[in-house]
């Protein structure tokens, strides 16, 4: 098995939807430079901390900031790790965009709040995937079905999620979403596990959404 974003995955593996989430801003609670939503020049026009693991790492956000609307935020602050973000948004006047999920957790232990952007951004998949020649095998079948059901638990917890799905002869019926971008930057190594060597020949990395 390998879980990794949707944007990543192999076309001619079978596949399943595990959860989705949705990218919101996190700001420190007492930062008056912004209300419960952001603006594209107001985002545009504030400090940002952003996830970093290796110098000139490509973090696909950021190309998909480029790509739609032309812009760069300011990046003040690189953390090699997504869960150190709300920490270096506490007590700042920076923001950070991360998965709502993530969000809602970390604004329940530190002083920080949620901002909600006030123009679209592109929805995080997350899927788990296993090679066709594995869609026989009952042990594995079963495995699949309890990490699936794990994963659904945990899109009833905290919204916002949605129905897991199957494809490709998997154990769920239902299309497959249209790709999508996602944050963070992991690919598949050679190996089916989460390496990664981008098909566009970027660099190697490890990292993805955790530490």
């Amino acid at each position: 098995f390998v879980i990794i974003p949707d944007r990543y995955q192999f076309a001619a593996s079978p596949s399943a939807e595990l959860f989705r989430d949705r990218l919101v801003c996190i700001a420190a609670r007492e930062n008056k430079a912004i209300g419960d939503t952001v603006t594209m020049d107001e985002f545009m026009s504030l400090d940002h901390v952003t996830y970093q693991p290796d110098p000139g790492h490509v973090i696909a956000f950021d190309e998909w900031l480029r790509e739609h609307y032309h812009v760069q935020p300011a990046v003040r602050l690189s953390m090699p790790s997504y869960s150190l973000l709300p920490l270096a948004i506490s007590g700042t006047g920076r923001i950070a965009t991360v998965p709502a999920r993530m969000a809602v957790i970390y604004c329940r232990s530190l002083p920080l709040r949620v901002v909600t952007p006030a123009f679209e951004l592109p929805p995080m998949i997350e899927l788990l995937q296993w090679h066709k020649s594995r869609l026989e095998d009952s042990g594995l079948s079963w495995l699949r079905q309890i990490i699936v059901a794990a994963a659904g638990e945990l899109a009833t917890e905290m919204a916002p999620a949605t129905p897991v799905r199957m494809n490709r002869g998997g154990e769920r019926g239902g299309e497959r979403s249209p790709r999508r971008f996602v944050l963070g930057d992991v690919d598949r190594g050679d190996g089916g596990g989460v390496g990664s060597v981008h098909s566009s020949g970027r660099r190697r990395t490890r990292h993805g959404l955790g530490d």
